[in-house]
């Protein structure tokens, strides 16, 4: 029988070393992707979500959630460019005082907005009237 010398050994050693520690770290990301909080936080961090909540002094849990709904806002304009251009105005997002989206309309944005809205966004989109909308501009 051949004798495995000591940096074959060592080698090996690490090998092993190397794949239970991805093994176990894929066992917890994993467990935390199956777990109910993972729907309000990413499986991996995300340095930018870091910075806001850091620079903004909130969690990052709520930056997390601002992040979706800034997301969400970009589907939503382009939903109102597409179905309500004759009325679309435009859409900004405001940090502060408060987080919300404005989205603006020539006429009856109250009612324009309504079909477009989840419940996430209804507590954060304000609808306005305004004279031009942007296909007009």
């Amino acid at each position: 029988m051949q004798k495995i010398n000591r940096s074959t050994k060592l080698a090996l050693v690490f090998v092993l070393l190397a794949a239970v520690l991805i093994g176990g770290i894929r066992a917890r990301s994993m467990r935390a992707a199956q777990s109910p909080a993972f729907s309000n936080q990413l499986a991996y961090p995300n340095p930018d979500a870091e910075i806001y909540a850091t620079t903004s002094g909130i969690s990052l849990e709520e930056a997390l959630r601002l992040f979706r709904l800034q997301e969400a806002a970009g589907e939503l304009q382009a939903a109102l460019q597409e179905n309500e251009s004759d009325s679309f105005a435009g859409l900004w997002l405001e940090h502060v005082p408060e987080f919300k989206i404005v989205v603006l309309f020539t006429h009856d944005a109250e009612q324009k907005i309504k079909p477009y809205l989840t419940e996430e966004l209804a507590a954060v989109v304000e609808a306005r009237n305004v004279d031009d909308s942007r296909a007009m501009l």
